[in-house]
C-alpha cells in the first residue's frame, strides 16, 4: 500500500488531518484493516478518541464490509432492511455539522436514513421514491438531487434556521431544519429501531462542529476521494 493511500485511510492527506475538525466521532473504513471482505460488522470503532463506537449485537441486523469498493477504498454497506449501527448516548447539541461519504444503491418507497440521531433527529435522508436528498431535526429541509449509486460527499450543518445541506461542491441549500439535540448517532436506519433502513453503502461519517470555511473546503477535498469520477 502506497503512502498517500495508507494516510489517506487514517484520516490525513496533504495539509489536512480530519483531527482538525475536533470530530465528536468519526467513523471510516481503516478502522477495519485486517477484516475479510463480506464480514459482519458488529462494531464500528470510533477513530475520534473520544470514545463513542457504533455498534450492533444482533448478527442478522450488521452491515457487512466490502473491500476495495471504490477507489481502491473498503465501505461498509447496509441492506436496506434492518441493518443499524448505534452508538451510546452522548451530548450532541446544535449547532453540529455532518460530513460523510456515501452512496444510495437504489430508490425506496420509503426515505432511506443513512444518517440519524437516537431518533429522527439528525437525518441525513433520500427521500421515498426520489433522487432528493434532504436533512431533518425538527423540521424537514429539502435539498439537492443526488444521483442513485453515485458516490457523493454529503455536508449536513444542524443549526436551528440557519441549517444548510449541500453535495459535492454545490451551493448548499439554506433554511430551517429545526433544533432537536442528536444525542448521539445511528447509521443505516432511523436511530429508534428498523425504520427508514437504507440501501447505502458508508465509506466515511464525521459528526464535528461547525468548521471555518477553508477547514470545510479542505475536508471535502479529502472526501473527495470517495467521489464516483
Amino acid at each position: 500500500m502506497s503512502g498517500a493511500l495508507l494516510s489517506a485511510r487514517r484520516g490525513v492527506l496533504g495539509a489536512f488531518n480530519v483531527m482538525d475538525l475536533q470530530p465528536h466521532c468519526w467513523f471510516h473504513p481503516g478502522s477495519l484493516a485486517g477484516f475479510s471482505d463480506g464480514v459482519a460488522v458488529a462494531l464500528w470503532p470510533d477513530s475520534s478518541g473520544k470514545g463513542r463506537p457504533a455498534g450492533q449485537a444482533t448478527s442478522t441486523r450488521q452491515p457487512i464490509l466490502k473491500t476495495n469498493i471504490q477507489n481502491g477504498l473498503s465501505i461498509v454497506r447496509g441492506d436496506g432492511v434492518d441493518d443499524l449501527l448505534l452508538t451510546g448516548a452522548f451530548t450532541l447539541n446544535q449547532p453540529f455539522m455532518i460530513l460523510a461519504a456515501m452512496r444510495w444503491r437504489s430508490l425506496s418507497a420509503v426515505h432511506q436514513y443513512a444518517v440519524d440521531g437516537l431518533g429522527h433527529k439528525a437525518v441525513i435522508f433520500q427521500k421515498a421514491s426520489s433522487t432528493d436528498v434532504a436533512i431533518y431535526g425538527g423540521v424537514t429541509l429539502n435539498g439537492p438531487t443526488a444521483a442513485t449509486d453515485a458516490w457523493r460527499v454529503y455536508a449536513a450543518t444542524f443549526n436551528g434556521a440557519s441549517s444548510d445541506i449541500a453535495v459535492d461542491d454545490g451551493t448548499p441549500i439554506v433554511g430551517n431544519a429545526g433544533a432537536l439535540a442528536a444525542g448521539g448517532l445511528a447509521l443505516f436506519a432511523a436511530g429508534t429501531g428498523t425504520a427508514n433502513a437504507a440501501a447505502v453503502d458508508i465509506g466515511e461519517v464525521v459528526a464535528c462542529p461547525i468548521p471555518g470555511a477553508d477547514l470545510l473546503v479542505r475536508a471535502k477535498r479529502y472526501l473527495s476521494r470517495w467521489k464516483t469520477p
